[in-house]
């Protein structure tokens, strides 16, 4: 980016990807083209793309089906099922380092009690809770990083 590309760099982007800056809707979409002088041969090989802005997923979901849209990023879990066994899409799904927290104050009354918050721990179906509200795409752990990391803790302390 040259020195005197901050200012515009919301509007007009210039680098030295694969793909130049072609135009830019807020709440459209984002649209960007091959760029010829990238510095590595055959590369990229697509001539164009469109990112579209769509805050709804069923809207996504409905245009992926309907073969208006090549790929939804980051699907929530409870549209992941509902396109299983679609004739017309594809569902990947990788593993994460999302974490969602189920937390006590342990400043506040009666969670400042280690005995009450371990009885919580230990009472709280944790794999029921994921399940739930995960739609059967995640896992419990008790700590951010994910279960599958080689650096994950092993899961037995209570008061975590």
């Amino acid at each position: 980016m040259p020195r005197n590309g901050v200012e515009t760099l919301s509007t007009k982007p210039n680098g030295t990807g694969p793909y130049k800056f072609v135009s830019y809707e807020p709440n459209g979409s984002l649209v960007l083209s091959r760029n010829p002088d990238y510095f590595e041969p055959d590369l990229p090989k697509i001539d164009k793309v469109e990112f579209r802005i769509i805050p709804d997923f069923s809207t996504a979901v409905a245009g992926l089906e309907r073969g208006e849209l090549d790929l939804v990023w980051g699907l929530p879990p409870e549209h992941v099922n509902k396109l299983k066994d679609s004739p017309s899409a594809h569902v990947s799904e990788v593993q994460t380092g999302t974490w969602e927290m189920f937390g006590m104050n342990s400043r506040l009354a009666p969670f400042d009690e280690p005995k009450v918050r371990q009885a919580l721990f230990k009472l709280v179906d944790r794999a029921a809770i994921a399940d739930i509200a995960l739609f059967g795409h995640g896992a419990p752990t008790v700590s951010p990083i994910p279960p599958y990391h080689p650096f994950v803790l092993q899961q037995g302390g209570a008061d975590r």
